[in-house]
């Protein structure tokens, strides 16, 4: 016995298609995000900045829930 799975093509999709992450509303909510002026410098040196946190723990929970 086989089961079918659907598997949509989330490339035809731009723009949030879940209820994960929230998008910024304000240019408040984008300060956050904003790189330093260390972290502009070592980019145009190195060309990348590490240690940047892109998930908070909920987040990497929920993602967690669904790989199980």
């Amino acid at each position: 016995m086989t089961t079918a799975t659907t598997t949509k093509d989330l490339s035809a999709y731009h723009r949030l298609v879940g209820n994960l992450f929230q998008w910024p509303q304000s240019a408040q909510e984008w300060e956050q995000y904003k790189l330093s002026p260390e972290q502009l410098q070592h980019f145009e040196e190195y060309g990348y900045v590490s240690n940047i946190r892109l998930l908070d723990e909920s987040q990497v929970d929920g993602l967690r829930e669904e790989l199980q």
